[in-house]
């Protein structure tokens, strides 16, 4: 039996001997078994995307803050900076526009989407094996996202990197849960700033 894009078609392909018309069944004249997803499942899996974002950066915010909290501590108890704390100023509508929308959609492309298929890609042409490299592609981006982000917290900020890699992974590839986790949370602490900082 022939696979099509790496697929088993359910149907079987006839030969000539076992067709009774005798005319040999082309394989591309095969349509698939399963209708081509529609334009109201596109949306239906864009909006279970944006919704997985969503939820699980509201639940990672209390373990970032957590995390954070203990490593506020540690400093104090150790007296020696862990990165720099930058004072945010006035808010104004184009940082918000940064922070909560341009920032995590270019901040995805780069990390989720160019950097770790970079470097999965690399090292998929070695001999280590696919998911290795999907891990260490995975943890190495992560790792990065964490050191430019590091202000603050970087431990937090790794983890916060490898759940939207695992977002990634989760929905095959695509990043539309990583930017609405990111902007979800870039909205949850700009508000935050917002609200408390007067």
């Amino acid at each position: 039996m022939m696979k099509f894009f790496g697929k088993e078609p359910k149907l079987a392909i006839k030969t000539r001997e076992e067709n009774s018309d005798n005319v040999l069944l082309e394989p591309c004249a095969l349509i698939a078994s399963e209708p081509p997803h529609s334009l109201s499942d596109a949306h239906k899996n864009f909006v279970k995307e944006v919704l997985l974002g969503a939820v699980c950066a509201a639940v990672l915010l209390p373990i970032g803050l957590t995390i954070s909290y203990i490593e506020y501590n540690l400093r104090l108890v150790l007296e020696r900076p862990w990165g720099e704390r930058t004072d945010l100023g006035a808010l104004d509508f184009w940082f918000v526009l940064s922070a909560c929308i341009y920032s995590p959609l270019i901040e995805e492309l780069i990390f989720r989407g160019i950097l770790t298929r970079g470097i999965r890609s690399l090292l998929e042409t070695t001999s280590i094996n696919q998911s290795s490299a999907k891990a260490i592609s995975a943890a190495s981006s992560a790792l990065l996202f964490a050191t430019a982000h590091s202000y603050g917290s970087v431990s937090s900020r790794f983890f916060s990197a490898l759940a939207a890699e695992l977002l990634v992974h989760k929905t095959e590839g695509r990043l539309t849960a990583a930017v609405a986790n990111h902007m979800t949370h870039n909205a949850i602490i700009t508000a935050s700033v917002a609200l408390f900082s007067r």
